[in-house]
């Protein structure tokens, strides 16, 4: 377990909710700073906590390919954020 100073400014960036709005979270599998394993287990804590969420994984994308102009999460967000603001129902996809 991380212990000290480190341990204790991760804590401080790690949003605990509970959050009032939806929340949409991508997650590249190839992304070396940010693991997979480690977002899954954050998803999994925060869909238990009840947290509003979907959570999308993508397939041969980083850190930083996640974000980039080609990247799918793209398309995926713009339409996922035009839905929250034009109203429609959201419905939690938490991971099994």
């Amino acid at each position: 377990a991380l212990e000290g100073t480190f341990a204790a400014r991760l804590k401080q960036n790690t949003p605990s909710g509970p959050l009032a709005t939806p929340l949409f979270i991508a997650q590249g599998l190839n992304d070396d700073l940010v693991f997979p394993t480690v977002q899954n287990a954050y998803v999994k804590n925060r869909c238990a906590a009840g947290e509003r969420l979907i959570y999308r994984t993508y397939a041969n994308r980083d850190h930083l390919s996640l974000v980039a102009p080609d990247s799918p999460l793209s398309t995926d967000l713009v339409s996922w954020s035009r839905a929250r603001f034009a109203g429609e129902a959201f419905a939690a996809q938490c991971p099994p």
